[in-house]
This record gives C-alpha cells, structure tokens and sequence, in this order.
C-alpha cells in the first residue's frame, strides 16, 4: 500500500498518519528534541601550556572519532583552548579535514583571532559529521615564525610537586572519543607526523546536533506498521500523541537496537495519532 492509498482509504481517520508518511515523522537520533549536544570536550582540563605555538608554515592537529548514530551529526561549533604571547600580526585559522594520511579540508571554520587566553568558538554551518568517522581539527596561522609574537593552542597539563604530567582525560557522549594522544604537526597542512613525547591531547571540545531519519510506514490489518534503521546497543523510545500543536507524548514500547531495519506495530484508535521514536 503507497502512502497516496494510505491517505485516500482513510482520510479523516488517518489523514495525519498519512502526512505524516509524507516525512514529518521524523526519528531523532540521540535526542527527542533534536538538541545541541557537546558530544566531546577535555576543555575543562587543568593546566595551561603556550609553547604549542603556530605560524606560517606550521599546523598543529587534533583528531576524534564520532559516535554511531545512524543519521550523522549536523556540526554545530568546534572550541578551542587557545590565547597569544605578543602581538601576533597574522590570523589564526582552523580547518576540519579528512583523518591523516590525505587530511583533506572539509571545511575551513569562522571564528575569531585568540587574544589572551581563553575558550574560542569557531563554526562552519552546512557541515554534516558521519557516524562512526575519524576527523582532523587543524590549526596554524599567517603569523611568521616569531618566538615572541605567536598564537598557540593550549593543551592541559597536571602538575604535582613541580612536576608535570600529561593529562588525557575527556568528556564524551554516545562514544565520541579522542583519538590523538601523539600531537600531530605539519610543515605544509598534507603531510603529518606524529610527536611522542607529547601525550596530552590539545583542547577542543565538538557540539552537534543529531540528523534527524525520516520514519517510513504502512497501515496493516494489524495495526499502522512503523520502520526504522537501529544502531546497535542503543535504546529506542516509541511514542505516540493526538496533538501535534499542544503535543503529550505517550511512550507505546521500548526497544534496543541491533544494528538492523526495526519494524514494530502500532495499535491503531479512532482518533489521529502522530508518532515519533527517539533515544535517550
């Protein structure tokens, strides 16, 4: 049965269950409410190191992996730990591109030149993350090389007794993680070693939202049928409501992903009903 017939054969009592086929049902991956959600940040970290510094010529680079949600994430802001020593004349610039060995720009971000330090938020709207995908945060900057006049991206150390340590501890959700314990530096943005003795990943933190997954369904003798992509070891709300402007949702069943196509029924009534699945 196509939508069209699904529309036609019970337009008053289903005419919202119809339209809503047509893609306003929508299956929000991560949040019911499509919120933006800092997914990564070690910002929060103590400690505070300038000798990371960037110029022409020079990139420093920082890389994570994304969580598994089916849809992807929609990028909202990319921030930085960042500041200045002197008066650097150049800009400070800061790129998402492919993981190392191609590190192709996927975008170039906006945001301001760091002045003292502090947080910096840059941003590239339109920029979709894909599940499960390993990106590279890349920074340098049009400054010359000067030791007195630079921009640096911070990266947090645990000092005790006099003695400094590396600190790798982050914040994540959905199993977002960071990758890069090894600094990654450039000389030409393309070209990426590894520095070992550097443990401490630099400071950044990612906010996205989830891309919300249109909702497909049929009405069956049984009840209205609704199908859906699931994501392993993730758990999944079924909600129902009759009031899309005033909306109460009722939950209708929970269930837990497996990595495969779900399809669950639905009781039908004699009212319209809108539905919706999201996760927690």
């Amino acid at each position: 049965m196509n939508q069209n017939s699904l529309v036609m054969k019970k337009a008053h009592q289903f005419f919202t269950v119809g339209a809503l086929l047509a893609g306003l049902v929508l299956l929000c991956a991560g949040t019911a409410d499509g919120q933006d959600i800092t997914y990564l940040s070690n910002l929060m970290e103590p400690g505070h190191e300038s000798i990371d510094r960037v110029h022409s010529n020079f990139w420093l680079g920082e890389t994570f992996v994304t969580g598994p949600s089916h849809g992807g994430y929609d990028l909202k802001s990319i921030q930085l730990n960042a500041g200045t020593v002197g008066s650097p004349a150049g800009d400070f610039l800061v790129t998402l591109r492919q993981p190392p060995p191609s590190a192709s720009v996927i975008a170039i971000l906006q945001g301001p030149n760091p002045s003292v330090y502090g947080t910096y938020t840059y941003t590239a709207p339109g920029v979709t993350l894909q599940p499960s995908f390993e990106y590279l945060i890349a920074v340098t900057s049009t400054t010359p090389n000067d030791s007195n006049n630079y921009y640096y991206w911070n990266r947090p150390l645990i000092v005790t007794n006099g003695v400094s340590y590396a600190d790798d501890s982050y914040a994540s959700v959905d199993n977002w993680a960071i990758t890069g314990f090894t600094l990654l530096e450039s000389g030409d943005g393309t070209n990426w070693l590894g520095n070992n003795l550097i443990i401490s990943p630099l400071q950044f933190a990612v906010t996205a939202r989830p891309v919300a997954v249109t909702l497909s369904g049929s009405l069956k003798p049984e009840g209205f049928t609704l199908d859906f992509q699931t994501v392993s070891n993730r758990s999944y709300t079924v909600q129902c409501t009759t009031d899309l402007m005033n909306p109460n949702w009722t939950s209708l069943m929970n269930i837990s992903g497996n990595g495969t196509d779900e399809s669950i029924v639905v009781p039908v009534t004699n009212s319209a009903q809108l539905f919706r699945v999201s996760t927690p």
